[in-house]
């Protein structure tokens, strides 16, 4: 059997047999969040500025699952038939141009959390804001369809090119993400209740009582949640009704777990909780950070507590 560069090179080969000459088919590696790498195909047709992007691992699995010598013509078919899906711009595409003028752009942009230690190489080349073991950082937001959010890193370029500092692209994009992406808050019991209703399963009883609770702190749209920490008002509001300082676990760049804080807590077995399952349950690309913090209401501050 190939391996992946081998596998890589077949599948460019055969796909540019298959769609022609006035085709450009090319391999390029693809940064991710926590320095994720992925290998894609690039493929634009001549006279076409659409180049859409085809990830390989998955081709690759499947190719590894069907024990073949070689790679099986459906899956040329497949990656040609995603292409072909793919290959209309998107309706933001006729308005490119124009997000070289800050005034259009600045209603555009919000703002993620990721993690600054893992990111280290992105950070260099992007505008970003330091907050505790995180960065805040940019992106464009151009909408959205039913598959997928359409959006592009704000690079330092991007902020030479527009003339603004980080603090100006920081307070559009504080209120743009609020309005776009509202918060919310909902117990990890009655996320798991309606799961149980989906998947049928009878034996989950509404009166298992989760202790302590567990709430679930995220946006509407479920994608890049854990940016929710810094809006207005939000964990001051849910503190002051439950009427404690909140312990704060970061399950993913997309959520994060609110717990409400007792005397009694032992933050070093849950930094070592939070380890663990970022290592066993969280893609690499999805992990935020493998620290505990803990929002204190007297203050209005979160920190670092283990």
């Amino acid at each position: 059997m190939m391996n992946f560069n081998e596998f890589i090179e077949v599948i460019k080969s055969k796909v540019e047999v298959k769609l022609g000459d006035n085709h450009l088919v090319e391999c390029k590696q693809v940064l991710k969040n926590n320095g994720v790498t992925y290998h894609a195909l690039h493929i634009r047709k001549e006279g076409n500025n659409t180049s859409p992007t085809i990830y390989l691992e998955p081709f690759y699995n499947i190719y590894l699952n069907q024990g073949a010598d070689r790679v099986n013509n459906n899956l040329i078919n497949e990656i040609t038939k995603l292409y072909t899906e793919n290959i209309d711009s998107p309706p933001y595409m006729n308005e490119v141009w124009k997000f070289t003028d800050y005034e259009f752009a600045k209603n555009k942009i919000m703002y993620k959390l990721i993690n600054t230690q893992q990111n280290r190489e992105l950070l260099k080349k992007v505008p970003n804001i330091p907050y505790l073991d995180l960065s805040i950082v940019f992106y464009l937001y151009f909408g959205a369809d039913d598959n997928e959010q359409y959006t592009a890193m704000v690079y330092n370029t991007h902020k030479e090119i527009w003339g603004v500092d980080s603090e100006i692209i920081y307070h559009h994009a504080m209120a743009n993400t609020q309005n776009a992406f509202p918060a919310s808050i909902r117990s990890l019991q009655q996320i798991m209740q309606e799961f149980a209703q989906l998947a049928n399963l009878e034996d989950f009883s509404d009166n298992k009582i989760l202790e302590p609770p567990i709430y679930v702190l995220s946006n509407t749209k479920r994608v890049n949640g854990a940016g929710v920490l810094l809006y207005a008002n939000i964990l001051e509001g849910f503190s002051e009704k439950r009427g404690c300082d909140l312990i704060i676990l970061p399950s993913s760049t997309h959520e994060v777990l609110l717990i409400p804080a007792d005397n009694d807590v032992d933050f070093q077995e849950l930094q070592a909780m939070v380890k663990d399952i970022n290592i066993t349950e969280v893609p690499a690309e999805d992990r935020l950070s493998d620290h505990v913090y803990l929002y204190e209401r007297n203050t209005n501050t979160i920190y670092i507590a283990a």
